[in-house]
């Protein structure tokens, strides 16, 4: 597992389950604000070189490209914060009349998707 995994902030044994179910494959997800409206496709699956899950958005042409922060991907952004090791993932809705715009732990946000792909949902709204 990796070790910038924040324990403290989720079940350390379902993240693992998460990783084995996810380790030779991916799955896709709609991730959603709280109202319902697009942010992102996103890909869940384990990285054996980062040794834990990972989430990575597609662009408006359908690619998964090779920044997360790249030009034409959606509504997420990766943030490396200040704290030793902790990613943070930035979301904002795409519809321009919606103002959400939220921040979360990569590593749960990671989780959670994960545990909404593998349990045959296809979509995940987020919240706060």
């Amino acid at each position: 597992m990796s070790e910038s995994v924040d324990r403290s902030t989720h079940d350390a044994a379902e993240y693992a389950r998460q990783c084995e179910l996810l380790r030779d494959t991916y799955k896709e997800i709609r991730v959603l604000c709280p109202r319902g409206h697009f942010i992102a496709h996103v890909a869940v699956y384990f990285d054996s070189g980062m040794n834990g899950l990972w989430i990575h958005p597609r662009g408006r042409g359908g690619e998964y490209g090779p920044h997360f922060n790249a030009p034409g991907v959606h509504g997420l952004d990766l943030e490396m914060r200040a704290v030793p090791n902790t990613l943070r993932i930035r979301a904002r809705c795409t519809k321009k009349k919606c103002r959400y715009n939220g921040a979360f732990n990569f590593h749960v946000l990671a989780l959670r998707l994960a545990q909404a792909a593998t349990s045959r949902h296809a979509e995940y709204r987020v919240t706060g």
